[in-house]
């Protein structure tokens, strides 16, 4: 329920731990995208290679987290543009599947997930040809 706390609210991480602790804290450290005020100058490609390595090293508390959200992301992107949609196609497939099945986490429900916004994506294009 907190994953996303820091990134939508103005909650910091040390308010995630004086509430929740510090196992908490940490693992909502691991989902929050870091911002520019954070690491100053750096764009916005350049924060998300940060985050996807905060991820890529979080323990396996974290993926019980990011995989369920990623899945529910994908599976409720009916309003998003199909370049938008074929993006988190993109990163999903680059970034979540393979910790997904590296820690046994949702792995074949999110590659499920894809492979129908891939087809879906590729119907849309067949029909605007």
């Amino acid at each position: 329920l907190l994953h996303d706390i820091v990134e939508d609210t103005s909650w910091t991480i040390e308010q995630v731990e004086i509430e929740f602790g510090e196992e908490v804290a940490s693992c909502v450290a691991y989902l929050t995208k870091p911002t520019t005020k954070e690491f100053p100058g750096l764009s916005k490609r350049q924060l998300l290679q940060i985050y996807y390595h905060y991820l890529a090293i979080g323990p396996r508390e974290v993926w019980e987290a990011k995989t369920p959200d990623r899945f529910h992301n994908l599976v409720t992107m009916w309003e998003l543009s199909p370049e938008k949609i074929a993006r988190k196609v993109k990163e999903t497939k680059l970034y979540y599947l393979p910790y997904a099945e590296r820690h046994g986490i949702m792995f074949h429900e999110i590659e499920a997930a894809v492979e129908s916004l891939e087809e879906e994506l590729k119907s849309l294009r067949q029909k605007t040809s």
